[in-house]
């Protein structure tokens, strides 16, 4: 699994080019040497396998002070695709888990950026990290074995749709 994430949030005006750097070695180039390792450990020993990646909800929806992290993820999703055309004659299977908001113990967030994410997620929790090893479970199983180059979003609904106005509201005029 090719898995490695930082996300510090700077805008683009006042960003530096060395936390750009950062951010996309660490997040992408990270998955691509792992992958690369990987791929090339199992096509040596004649071995098929599975590959999984991790990006995240922000490949596919901006967020404000990081356009590196969602550059790096929605890079991390392009890779994906590619190496499942690549490897597929190897029979090397290569998807990828995007996680939406994951409640880690120990994290530092404002109450204020959670109560307005829990907000547009129809199961009304975060995701737990059991809920992506679940995903990555899933994947890494026989019960994947004809699905090669797709990303898995494990997100509670939260790309389903957005719900700006709470169930019952009345609706804008």
């Amino acid at each position: 699994m090719a898995n490695a994430g930082i996300y510090p949030n700077s805008q683009v005006l006042d960003m530096t080019v060395d936390e750009w750097d950062r951010v996309i070695e660490t997040n992408l180039r990270g998955a691509f040497l792992t992958c690369r390792a990987a791929a090339r450990s199992m096509t040596a020993g004649g071995r098929p396998g599975k590959l999984i990646t991790i990006s995240s909800g922000a490949h596919a929806s901006g967020r404000l002070g990081a356009s590196h992290y969602c550059a790096s993820k929605a890079g991390i999703v392009m890779l994906t695709r590619v190496l499942a055309m690549e490897l597929a004659e190897r029979r090397i299977h290569v998807n990828c888990i995007a996680p939406g908001y994951i409640k880690l113990d120990g994290a530092v967030v404002p109450p204020d950026f959670e109560d307005a994410m829990i907000k547009n997620i129809p199961w009304r929790r975060f995701g737990t990290p059991a809920d992506v090893a679940q995903a990555a479970l899933f994947l890494g199983s026989p019960a994947a074995d004809y699905v090669t180059g797709e990303v898995l979003s494990v997100n509670g609904g939260a790309f389903a749709g957005r719900a700006y106005l709470p169930l019952g509201s009345p609706k804008p005029r």
